[in-house]
């Protein structure tokens, strides 16, 4: 019997539809991967790609391994180990596969490799004297078929507990989902939560519930349905979304990959995280709302295209996420949440253009920024004109509106200028503010106690960049705060930071980024014309410190068979970490999460017998050596 084309495809989609808890994208080579670990037995994922970390997006799943780590670990498909790294953060010890379809697929946290990769790896550990390698074999020198046994699971690197991370990449090292290849071995069931949605002003005279700020709504709803009450807002707004994936049989919040948003109807935001590239890993920072990452810990999904952001798996549309609500009008916004098994979650709510809110309530006495805007909120008592300083002029300032305490709130765009005062009554701020910075262009700023250069790529958006100062009685030299911690960095600036203390022994001393009090993270430097260069990738507080305090170095077995240390540095970090058994280099594993060290032997015959010295060395160059004799 003939079957005509169309209805031939009319088979095949009714097909693909039936066909119960599989990924979307059935046309994927289905079941050229095998599951790696446990294939044919049913299995749960702690990640999955485009889930929102604290500063990635993941990139492939995380495949439990039941606390336990030591299981089997198999080729997923035909080909070739085409790399092989040992790292002790990132990956950790990690396997890149090349199969002949051009994709690779990477195993990731292990504990151990395939006795001959083993060897191999540990033979250019020995060569090189060095524990951490990135090795690229020949394409005939370790062949796999799929189903072998490449590696054991593990949990190297920056793991967070036992399990094997998985990843597919197409012939660019472009990210794939592996979810759309359908493994059965994981089952989903569960729709997307959502816990809270924001609205974000974007322009001086935008409002979400009568004042300018961003402003967070608790979403309720059961049976994959949430809503919130009515939201007053008017002028150019953006929406955001706290929310996540849950899968069956596990407590691990996941990643939604498509997420779209309709307003009356018609789509003005779509994200689809099916595959990304490495090349824009950055960009994560402006997918999401940073300030709420960086203060609470919370990760909002932006439902709008921020200037700056290169991501791709956006769907082109005319606002891109930006939203003009006009006075007088209703507007009933939808989102669709679909996860990788097409488990679909909506959230729902209206938006009535409105200047009104039921309580404006602010912080008084406070000056913040959003964006370009600059905002001041004074106190009750305080008058209704302030005035703001630009240079040798002084400009008056109305107030944009009033908070339930009738305290005035001001506003100042800082494109049009940058203030370097504003006061009101006795009270006088003053802003910080050295220059607007502007993106994708090389730029300097020179003052007493620094100076900033920032290169073409180092700006997602043009920044009103902030130099502060203070001292501490705790600490030699000044604190000098650069930027908002707020905003992210595309890439790093270089600071030379300029010493108001004197410093005894300069190669012990360096820039360090100040977290708290008797809380430093070591940034390193160069000392050049009295002053201290280094690079930074955050904005943040920074300080020069002498680091004078060597290693810990605390043996936990060192005997014939084998030899583990506990080693830390608790200012500038460990450096280089260096061996030798009777004058011979010997390899130092290192699992830095758990500050251990250990010995692995270069030929499994020989003992540890003889004359065993360990130097290890910390960023400042202090070093402490222990020695003895193993009988």
């Amino acid at each position: 019997m003939l079957i005509s084309s169309r209805a031939l495809s009319l088979i095949v989609i009714l097909s693909l539809i039936i066909l119960p808890n599989r990924g979307k994208s059935q046309a994927k080579e289905d079941n050229y991967y095998l599951f790696p670990i446990k294939p044919g037995i049913r299995n749960t994922l702690a990640g999955t790609m485009g889930e929102l970390r604290s500063s990635h997006f993941h990139t492939g799943i995380d495949i439990r391994t039941g606390g336990r780590q030591g299981i089997p670990v198999q080729a997923a498909a035909d080909g070739y180990i085409s790399r092989v790294r040992v790292s002790g953060g990132g990956y950790g010890y990690s396997l890149y596969v090349k199969h002949p379809n051009g994709t690779v697929t990477v195993y990731a946290h292990l504990k151990s490799f395939r006795d001959d990769i083993e060897a191999y790896v540990k033979e250019y550990q020995y060569q090189k004297e060095s524990f951490e390698v990135n090795l690229f074999p020949k394409k005939d020198q370790f062949i796999v078929d799929r189903g072998d046994t490449i590696a054991l699971s593990g949990n190297t690197g920056s793991s967070g507990g036992p399990h094997l991370h998985f990843d597919i990449r197409d012939e660019n090292q472009d990210l794939l989902n592996p979810l759309t290849y359908g493994f059965d071995e994981v089952i989903d069931t569960r729709a997307p939560f959502a816990r809270t949605v924001a609205v974000v002003p974007f322009e001086i005279d935008s409002r979400v519930s009568g004042k300018f700020a961003r402003e967070v709504f608790d979403l309720v709803g059961k049976r994959n349905v949430y809503t919130t009450d009515t939201i007053q807002a008017i002028g150019l707004i953006g929406l955001e979304l706290n929310a996540w994936d849950k899968m069956d049989g596990t407590r691990f919040r996941t990643g939604i990959n498509e997420i779209s948003v309709r307003i009356n109807d018609s789509l003005v935001f779509q994200q689809q995280i099916d595959t990304w590239s490495f090349a824009r890993a950055r960009y994560f920072y402006q997918h999401i709302n940073f300030r709420s990452l960086v203060n609470y810990g919370r990760r909002y999904h932006k439902l709008y295209v921020d200037n700056g952001n290169n991501l791709k798996f956006y769907t082109p549309t005319p606002s891109k996420g930006h939203m003009l609500i006009e006075e007088g009008k209703y507007y009933n916004v939808e989102m669709n949440l679909v996860d990788s098994y097409g488990n679909s979650s909506e959230v729902s709510f209206v938006i009535e253009g409105s200047i009104e809110g039921e309580e404006i309530e602010e912080k008084l006495n406070s000056l913040a920024y959003y964006g370009k805007i600059l905002k001041y909120v004074a106190d009750s008592t305080s008058g209704q004109l302030a005035k703001v300083k630009v240079g040798s002029e002084n400009y008056h300032l109305k107030k944009t509106y009033s908070t339930t305490a009738g305290a005035p709130v001001f506003l100042w765009d800082i494109r049009k200028a940058i203030p370097e005062e504003i006061s009101l009554s006795d009270t006088i701020f003053t802003t910080n503010i050295l220059s607007l910075v502007p993106s994708g262009k090389e730029y300097k700023v020179f003052n007493g106690h620094v100076d900033v250069f920032f290169a073409e790529g180092s700006l997602f958006d043009s920044l009103a960049f902030e130099v502060s100062y203070r001292t501490d009685s705790l600490l030699p030299n000044s604190i000098v705060t650069l930027g908002n911690k707020n905003v992210p960095l595309k890439n790093a600036i270089e600071v030379v930071l300029k010493p108001d203390a004197e410093f005894d022994n300069k190669e012990q001393t360096a820039i360090y980024q100040v977290y708290g009090k008797k809380s430093y993270g070591y940034v390193g430097g160069d000392w050049k014309e009295g002053h201290v260069e280094a690079k930074i990738r955050s904005f943040g507080d920074f300080t020069i410190l002498q680091d004078s305090i060597g290693p810990v170095v605390k043996p936990l077995i060192v005997n014939r068979d084998r030899i583990v240390f506990k080693l830390e540095d608790k200012m500038s970090g460990l450096k280089e970490v260096r061996a030798t058994l009777n004058g011979e280099w010997l390899l130092m594993a290192s699992d830095p999460k758990r500050k251990q060290y250990w010995a692995e032997k270069r030929n499994l015959e020989n003992n540890y017998a003889g004359d065993f010295v360990l130097e290890v060395t910390d960023n400042a160059n202090n070093t402490k050596v222990y020695k003895t004799k193993i009988r």
